[in-house]
């Protein structure tokens, strides 16, 4: 399929625009909320360009998005670029605001991007899009989630000096307008599930850390019925995939008795959002699910080898890793969802203000009236 994205940029240096968005790393189940971001302030009146990495840890192709089937508007404000031709854009463009990833930057971009665009004149906002993995470079302001994750960022060392602005996680937004599968009976015709039963999403972490405890795991609860494998999003990107002899996870590990089904990352939201249990034991994709009102169930918290619950994590959380949902033993995973547990609402909302700067507003619409008061 033929992109209408722009390969290279097409500007002449010293073309003034007001925004440029540029996330070094982006996650491919998040698609939609970058482009929601860059449709919300164009159609602000703020003429914004968006560069899409071309990178490991960004996407490797155009048909990769395309498959996305997303709608992406102000296409000729898109441009898909590797690293370099990144950097270049940024430097080689006037632009008021820079509005730059947090995280994917060690060992990859480093602080060459925020660089680039105070060379151009831009003031220079880091957006989080993770509670933990800030790494912090000479911006001028963050846009971080809330202050009950301020100690947990940039290794637990804050962000001193930095101007902070809190609101939310652009990632953590229900974005639906571009979304295909938008019902449970779409969801199930796709993945060839049974509607009238509990829906379940695995959620393993990237095949370096599947120790044997984990493996076992793995295997049992691909067992069950009705499951799908939401992967790791680094495993998408093959990360380390080499020690399993290239290899996906659920070859390895998956169980040998029944079909497996895997998620498309492109279909993650959808399924989160028509799931009935997410399940989990050392993802920490638990800490989202409630904004999609889906509980999450974990595993052996208690499991010394847990790398999410066992000590040396409650040292990198701060001790503020919490989620909506229940943690149990994995031999009463079975007995436990033919109870059917739920959350209500207030369950939600407990959990969401906790972790959440202001659980009534998107993180988008802060995001954007922030920088209509620098451009």
């Amino acid at each position: 399929m033929q992109s209408h994205l722009v390969f290279r940029p097409k500007f002449k240096k010293g073309n003034s625009m007001d925004v440029i968005i540029y996330f070094s790393g982006m996650h491919y189940s998040h698609t939609q909320n970058y482009f929601a971001l860059h449709d919300a302030l164009n159609e602000s009146g703020i003429d914004t360009h968006i560069i899409v990495p071309n990178s490991k840890w960004g996407f490797s192709s155009l048909d990769f998005i395309e498959a996305y089937e997303i709608s992406i508007k102000h296409r000729s404000k898109v441009h898909f670029l590797n690293n370099s031709d990144a950097i270049n854009f940024l430097r080689s463009n006037r632009h008021k605001v820079a509005l730059l990833g947090s995280n994917f930057r060690k060992g990859n971009i480093e602080s060459r991007d925020i660089s680039a665009s105070k060379d151009a004149g831009a003031y220079v906002i880091q957006v989080a899009t993770m509670p933990v993995d800030f790494y912090p470079g000479p911006a001028d302001e963050a846009f971080a989630i809330s202050p009950y994750f301020y100690d947990v960022m940039a290794g637990g060392s804050g962000l001193p000096g930095l101007k902070i602005t809190y609101g939310n996680c652009i990632l953590w937004d229900d974005v639906t307008h571009n979304i295909k599968i938008k019902s449970r009976e779409l969801l199930c015709q796709k993945y060839d599930l049974d509607e009238s039963q509990p829906i379940l999403i695995w959620t393993p972490d990237p095949v370096q850390c599947q120790h044997e405890n984990a493996r076992k795991i793995y295997e049992r609860i691909t067992g069950l019925p009705n499951v799908l494998i939401k992967l790791h999003p680094n495993e998408w990107r093959r990360h380390k995939a080499d020690r399993v002899g290239g290899r996906w996870s659920f070859e390895v590990y998956g169980t040998k008795d029944k079909p497996i089904r895997v998620l498309q990352e492109s279909d993650a939201a959808s399924a989160l959002r028509n799931a009935d249990y997410v399940i989990g034991y050392q993802s920490s994709i638990g800490m989202e699910t409630s904004f999609w009102k889906t509980p999450t169930i974990y595993v052996e918290e208690n499991d010394p080898n847990n790398l999410l619950f066992n000590e040396s994590a409650k040292k990198i959380w701060n001790h503020k890793y919490c989620w909506a949902g229940w943690s149990i033993d994995v031999n009463e995973i079975e007995d436990f969802i033919k109870s059917k547990p739920v959350l209500t609402d207030q369950d939600y909302q407990k959990h969401n203000s906790k972790i959440l700067y202001d659980t009534s507003r998107n993180s988008i619409d802060i995001l954007v009236e922030r920088v209509k008061e620098l451009v």
